[in-house]
């Protein structure tokens, strides 16, 4: 109703009032706005609208980005164990021998990133909360989206990294160009991936053997991934004798999202990517060889 709101606070004068609620609304509302138990109500009808808001959102880039928790707002180094060293031949009678660590990947801080909305008694009168929750609810899906816009972002503004590269370059071997989506597209990233290496401190490299899991479009390509990656057959005009199996069915899972068609806002920064229709990304299917999301340990 369109006093959904009000008539919240009326029950609250007179649960806490001895002389109970007024009659005029406008009263009722001022009045309230001094009752201890305000906030706690509709602090908890605005949270479960938040929740709400948050759960329903859809984030395109689970599965195939990582997720790390850290202490503080530092900056922070992702660290491992060097694979190009591995398990050494055990002598008899000695102990064995240690295992190097090593950092890897891009060092660097979680964040934090806030907003805020105001409701005064005319909001209350007026019932601008309102029974559904709409304010709430998208207060709810901008904390959502806030995740993939940080890693769209990152994707299309390829931005360089600690070694003055940019993040998708010729050199690193993980950018193709002019390499359409398509089956015979699809083999050349593969490929692409699987040969990555990591250096370790001696300078020996390792390859990293990675299996692509994910296929990230546009919304322009989303019916072209879905008939590549769920398609059972391959069909061709050739004459000549071939295997018609589609060597990709059934080994990705398909993401897309409209942020890579457009672009979208860089929350760091607040300028606006430049988006393609026409690039697309594949990702290893572990999901940890490749973008890591960062919360504040106990917020994620």
């Amino acid at each position: 109703s369109s006093e959904c709101a009000a008539r919240t606070c009326e029950r609250m004068l007179e649960m806490t009032s001895r002389k109970g609620a007024p009659h005029d609304l406008e009263e009722i509302v001022q009045r309230s706005f001094s009752s201890p138990v305000f906030p706690r109500v509709f602090g908890s009808i605005i949270s479960v609208g938040l929740v709400e808001g948050y759960a329903q959102y859809a984030d395109s880039t689970t599965g195939w980005t990582s997720e790390a928790d850290w202490a503080d707002f530092r900056q922070n180094q992702p660290i491992g164990l060097d694979p190009t060293v591995g398990l050494r031949l055990h002598t008899r009678g000695t102990q064995a021998r240690d295992v190097d660590f090593q950092d890897y990947g891009e060092a660097y801080s979680v964040a934090r990133y806030t907003g805020r909305f105001v409701l005064d008694d005319m909001d209350i009168i007026d019932d601008t909360v309102g029974a559904n929750q709409t304010m709430p609810q998208q207060m709810g899906a901008m904390a959502a989206r806030l995740r993939p816009d940080l890693v769209y972002s990152i994707l299309q503004t390829n931005a360089n990294l600690s070694d003055g590269t940019a993040l998708f370059a010729a050199g690193r071997g993980n950018a193709l160009t002019s390499t359409a989506l398509g089956v015979a597209g699809l083999i050349s990233a593969e490929a692409a991936l699987a040969t990555r290496v990591t250096t370790g401190k001696s300078g020996r490299q390792f390859p990293l053997n990675l299996m692509a899991g994910f296929l990230i479009v546009p919304r322009a390509l989303r019916a072209t991934g879905k008939q590549i990656v769920n398609s059972t057959l391959v069909v061709s005009g050739n004459t000549a004798l071939f295997g018609d199996r589609n060597p990709h069915d059934g080994e990705y899972q398909l993401r897309s999202d409209a942020r890579l068609d457009i672009g979208v806002a860089d929350p760091r920064t607040d300028v606006q990517t430049t988006g393609s229709s026409g690039i697309w990304y594949i990702a290893e299917r572990s999901g940890q060889q490749t973008l890591q999301v960062g919360y504040r340990r106990g917020t994620g």
